[in-house]
């Protein structure tokens, strides 16, 4: 089976369109990366859920990349530029990407190699570990950092950064 990598956003036209669209994807995705293991606790290890794993870390690897690099190298610039007091809340939102990323790591054998597992318990701990963290780091984003720079940016600003952040993906 092809997994395809699935664009959560689908207007680029306003950076703050996309951001909000990877962070809705990132919360679903999540809510269900949750059910799956609760089944896998259930059941066991089934060719179905092994598919879903794998899809989920395709998916989650490459979204995640994306999102990141938009924060990371034109958000965070952007917001530190317009308003320097928000250096220490980006330097706190890097320091959790950096830590999502290495639970993120610890996962990925074991998404990438479902039918390896014979620990399920370590699984769905690594897992509730993992989506926490990243839903506890959105939640963040959206309520310390996303209504300062909504209210910094102007309509010009957001749309740049939306064209640079398709520029991205089609590179």
């Amino acid at each position: 089976m092809e997994f395809l990598f699935i664009e959560p956003a689908n207007d680029f036209s306003n950076g703050k369109l996309v951001l909000k669209a990877y962070h809705e994807d990132f919360k679903k995705r999540g809510k269900q990366l949750l059910e799956t293991v609760a089944s896998i606790q259930k059941q066991g290890m089934t060719a179905e859920l092994a598919q879903n794993c794998v899809a989920f870390y395709c998916q989650y690897s490459i979204a995640n990349q994306l999102h990141q690099q938009d924060e990371e190298m034109l958000v965070f610039p952007l917001a530190v530029q317009t308003e320097p007091e928000l250096r220490e809340i980006i330097k706190h939102l890097e320091v959790e990407h950096e830590e999502i990323n290495k639970l993120w790591d610890a996962l990925t054998e074991q998404l990438t190699e479902p039918e390896e597992v014979d620990d399920f318990e370590t699984l769905q701990s690594l897992i509730v570990e993992f989506e926490l963290k990243q839903r506890e780091h959105l939640e963040r984003e959206e309520q310390m950092l996303l209504p300062k720079i909504t209210a910094l940016f102007n309509e010009s600003q957001w749309q740049a950064l939306g064209i640079e952040m398709e520029k991205s993906r089609n590179a």
